[in-house]
């Protein structure tokens, strides 16, 4: 019996996102002149191409051009834009992702074909305008944008832009071309009426995918709506959606040096912010310090006070109402007042105002393992409470690294409450910073976070530190997000730092609760 309840938030109810084909998706003008200077004996280059009229390009009827641009259809000279299809994967989490293309439709069929060898399973809709043809009816971008509702269009024409941009569309306009270079008088356009920016120029796949979530917290979209509102103030900049927040986990390999381990940390958000829109930022175990032996913790330990200048703790907290940020800092050293010669490792959690929200996690289960030699009980002390945290956008469950071998723990920071004001219980999202070892996490991280993802029906953040530390210490890596179901949103699958996102969905949370109500099933009169 197939038991999928078929929850996924499904295409049709993702905000849409309209995509251009040539010179977004395909590379289509380098080789339309390569295989034009191959066949017709010229010497065009791209800086020809100040126009999609390629009559008058390289001369000739409409009828002759037309002819000439099927056999380039038919040839195998398109290839894909570099990094297109990874930022795709990306945007389909929380997108539908829809062409509109002002290709004919005599190259249907052609194009279909194209899209589907080199894009599979990305797009949901091919919409064609069937531009500079006699033979047909032809629609305007905009008109086709309208219809499908599209929250904006990524396109490299600054004609089509300034078009949308009149309709009240916005447009990221990709690349930097001969055809969509814009003067002074076109950047007029670029803002609209109420004041918000319109048009916005991207050279980069990345730097599509961090614009779009860049203009949804500007308020320039509205992913709630799918609509463009000069009245919507429900995602914005200085409010975290109660229905969806955006997240970046990091991936580190810090050292025994403090300042360098926070200079990369600040890199790092500022990327994830810039490129990939994130509002949310979790760091793994250990982010601040990593030592070559296990007492060096004991000398650079920290109170947890965010009032003392020149603290790591008031440096995050500074970094995360600079960048408007909720951050996760996981496995932090803090000094211990009641125990002499010990820390804990505490998980940290600070608003976009950079204020601590209480209670502080500590560690609960210590790594003593015969395995690889570690025994973190002779410099840490174990904590003695479970936490769950309420933020503007959900409800967190704190674990670090070694917890996530204990399901009991899950199960509790996981189970329905009937309301966040109980203590314990209700989380919707669960962080793992860790810092797993080569020998335990090659064979058990992933199986591990997906496990405790659909057993508790939960996205888990898993930041990872990664790579050689010291002559003593190599960690796994494999930073992920996972949704409720299981998937993995993304994956850092490369040794050293990265970042990947994900965002977290309350509708979808809550259908896949709602189909598979495996929290109201359980039999607690026999466990």
């Amino acid at each position: 019996m197939n038991d999928n309840p078929n929850i996924d938030v499904v295409s049709s109810n993702k905000p849409i996102i309209a995509i251009d084909i040539d010179e977004v998706l395909a590379h289509f003008i380098p080789k339309l002149a390569d295989f034009h200077n191959e066949n017709y004996g010229t010497s065009l280059t791209v800086e020809h191409f100040n126009c999609y009229e390629f009559h008058k390009v390289w001369g000739g009827s409409l009828e002759e051009t037309s002819s000439k641009v099927m056999s380039f259809f038919d040839s195998p000279y398109i290839s894909t834009v570099s990094g297109s299809y990874d930022a795709l994967k990306l945007l389909k989490q929380d997108f539908s992702l829809h062409i509109v293309t002002s290709r004919q439709h005599i190259v249907e069929d052609l194009t279909r074909q194209w899209i589907y060898k080199n894009y599979p399973d990305i797009f949901d809709e091919i919409h064609f305008g069937n531009h500079y043809t006699k033979n047909g009816i032809s629609r305007s971008k905009s008109d086709i944008c309208k219809d499908i509702n599209a929250l904006l269009l990524v396109d490299d024409s600054l004609i089509y832009a300034k078009n949308c941009a009149s309709s009240g569309i916005p447009v990221i306009l990709f690349g930097h071309y001969p055809w969509n270079r814009p003067n002074d008088i076109d950047k007029l356009m670029f803002t609209h009426s109420n004041g918000k920016c319109l048009i916005h120029e991207v050279n980069t796949w990345d730097q599509v995918v961090g614009k779009v979530y860049q203009l949804i917290n500007q308020n320039i979209i509205n992913i709630d709506n799918s609509v463009t509102s000069e009245s919507t103030d429900t995602f914005n900049s200085n409010q975290k959606s109660h229905n969806h927040i955006r997240i970046a986990a990091i991936q580190m390999c810090s050292t025994n040096n403090k300042e360098i381990n926070f200079q990369s940390i600040e890199r790092l958000i500022s990327r994830a912010v810039a490129e990939g829109g994130a509002q949310f930022i979790c760091l793994p175990e250990c982010s601040i310090f990593m030592g070559e032996k296990s007492s060096d913790i004991l000398e650079i330990a920290e109170d947890i006070n965010p009032t003392i200048p020149d603290s790591y703790i008031y440096k995050f907290c500074k970094l995360a109402n600079k960048y408007n940020v909720y951050i996760s800092v996981g496995g932090f050293p803090e000094r211990r007042s009641d125990v002499i010669d010990k820390v804990s490792n505490s998980h940290i959690i600070i608003d976009d105002k950079g204020e601590i929200i209480y209670p502080i996690y500590r560690k609960i289960h210590l790594f003593d393992n015969p395995l690889t030699g570690l025994q973190e009980s002779k410099t840490t002390e174990p904590g003695d409470e479970l936490v769950c945290i309420n933020t503007s956008f959900g409800r967190l469950g704190l674990s670090i690294c070694y917890d996530l071998r204990f399901p009991e723990l899950y199960k509790k920071l996981c189970a329905p409450v009937t309301n966040n004001t109980d203590k314990i219980g209700g989380a919707e999202i669960v962080l793992v910073p860790s810092a797993f070892t080569v020998p335990t996490g090659s064979v058990h991280w992933e199986l591990l976070l997906r496990t405790r993802a659909v057993e508790n029906q939960v996205y888990i953040v898993a930041a990872a530190q990664s790579g050689k530390h010291n002559e003593k210490r190599v960690s796994y890596g494999h930073t992920m997000i996972i949704d409720p179901w299981g998937n993995i949103l993304d994956e850092i699958t490369h040794e050293g730092e990265g970042i990947c996102y994900g965002t977290f969905h309350r509708e979808y949370f809550n259908k896949i609760r709602d189909n598979m109500p495996v929290w109201s099933h359980r039999r607690h009169d026999l466990y």
